[in-house]
């Protein structure tokens, strides 16, 4: 979930640049500067909030980058000004490939900040993640690692034109990522509740 908000947003965005530039009253050369200033802090954040989040549990810290993603995304959305504007985009993404980084070998972070820098590329990176923690089932995390990003890629200008066509404004494109990265916190919880359980069962307690 948190895979598809993010992949959502990031293409959403660069259709929206000519009203970017009539709802700041700005040209669109400038209003390209919003898509520019959301790729820096993919760039930036990668390495920098992996290597501060280190001693953070993984889960926590995964939880953490989609909140304060939900969260600058929102405020995007809110943005009145330009300057606002390149600030809470820049904000935005510095989760972004610390997300799919995180808890990588450091090669394959490093692979990852070049292919963001250059195409966007992180589906590597995740599924190197993925491998490392889903045991047998590394078939089924592959295709939905794949299917959460690439869907998204495909459906996120979609859903950015279905809002703004519903007369939304183009600002609503920062509630829909936000309103996806809280559906991803959502799913989280659910998924810990029912880890909880199943670690309570009595097949697991006499294993043990």
């Amino acid at each position: 979930m948190g895979g598809f908000a993010i992949g959502t947003t990031e293409f959403a965005t660069m259709s929206l640049v000519p009203y970017f530039a009539r709802g700041l009253r700005i040209d669109e050369p400038a209003a390209g500067h919003v898509i520019s200033a959301y790729a820096l802090g993919v760039v930036v954040g990668a390495p920098l909030l992996a290597v501060l989040g280190a001693r953070m549990a993984r889960r926590t810290l995964l939880i953490v980058l989609m909140a304060s993603f939900g969260l600058f995304n929102g405020l995007s959305a809110l943005a009145l000004t330009y300057d606002w504007m390149l600030v809470f985009r820049f904000l935005s993404g510095l989760p972004h490939g610390a997300y799919f980084g995180i808890a990588a070998h450091f090669r394959s972070l490093c692979l990852a900040v070049f292919a963001i820098g250059f195409a966007g590329a992180l589906g590597a990176i995740l599924q190197t993640r993925l491998m490392d923690v889903v045991g047998d089932a590394q078939g089924l995390a592959a295709s939905l690692n794949h299917s959460a990003f690439d869907t998204a890629n495909a459906l996120g200008t979609w859903l950015g034109g279905l809002a703004i066509a519903a007369g939304w404004g183009w600002t609503s494109t920062g509630y829909v990522a936000a309103g996806l990265a809280l559906g991803g916190f959502v799913v989280w919880c659910v998924a810990m509740l029912a880890e909880r359980r199943a670690l309570r069962t009595p097949a697991v307690l006499r294993s043990a």
